[in-house]
């Protein structure tokens, strides 16, 4: 049992150093705002910090703990994955507050006040601005990430020149499609959509990389039939064939 659980931990070692070090920063987060800016605020309020800071603490360890199987089977698919990406999300976005917390305490210290009540004025008047920039930072390229970036599915050309290529393959087109992670964000709907642009292309050879999935329970079954349900094009000429292969790799590590 001992073994197991050092082997356990040891293939997953970067994952938990990660969950570490956010759950650190959000100690040292709720421990800063109890004793400056909470101080002397109400009892009602620092009970509020403590149990919002241990809120998020469990939300992270448990989405941590969906990576596995063995815990994320007693959840339906769709919540254990959703629970799981926004406890991702959520401790991408900690880490970046902490980032930029970090950025004000230096613009504090640079920004030194001026013996001129203006000049104070000033002062305060640019590190509230850039406090509120740098909070609401992360959220923007959060939100642009999640809401935009990740449906904006794009085709790119690539001309590759090889010296010494045999000249039956000179021309030879192929196209790859990779990561697609099929599950909560990303549909089967928007899979056929990237299956249709690569049969757009008129390819020889299509070729399909990375992972399929993300976690053992994610819907392999329906992405490889979202793959096949899809038509090829028939404007290629009959002498040249159309082939798929697939290069299927889920995350088998989190049993």
């Amino acid at each position: 049992m001992i073994s197991l659980i050092i082997s356990a931990a040891a293939r997953n070692l970067p994952d938990l150093t990660l969950l570490g070090l956010v759950l650190l920063a959000q100690a040292a987060a709720v421990f800063y705002l109890l004793r400056r800016p909470a101080a002397s605020s109400q009892a009602w309020v620092r009970r509020l910090i403590l149990a919002s800071g241990g809120l998020s603490g469990i939300a992270l360890i448990l989405g941590f703990l969906l990576m596995f199987v063995r815990v994320s089977r007693y959840l339906p698919v769709t919540p254990a994955s959703w629970i799981r990406g926004s406890s991702m999300i959520w401790a991408f976005l900690s880490v970046l507050w902490t980032g930029s917390w970090l950025v004000w305490r230096a613009l504090a210290v640079i920004v030194k006040p001026a013996h001129s009540a203006v000049h104070t004025e000033a002062r305060r008047q640019f590190l509230n601005a850039a406090g509120a920039a740098l909070f609401a930072a992360p959220m923007a390229a959060v939100g642009y990430g999640v809401f935009v970036e990740r449906i904006n599915i794009r085709l790119r050309e690539q001309k590759i020149a090889i010296p010494g290529l045999a000249r039956d393959l000179d021309g030879l087109r192929i196209v790859q499609l990779t990561d697609i992670h099929l599950g909560p964000f990303l549909s089967e709907r928007e899979l056929a959509h990237c299956v249709g642009m690569a049969n757009e292309t008129n390819a020889h050879l299509a070729l399909v990389t990375g992972d399929m999935i993300s976690v053992n329970r994610d819907p392999l079954d329906a992405a490889s039939a979202t793959m096949r349900s899809t038509p090829t094009p028939r404007t290629t000429p009959p002498s040249t064939a159309h082939v798929w292969a697939f290069a299927i790799c889920a995350w088998n590590r989190y049993g």
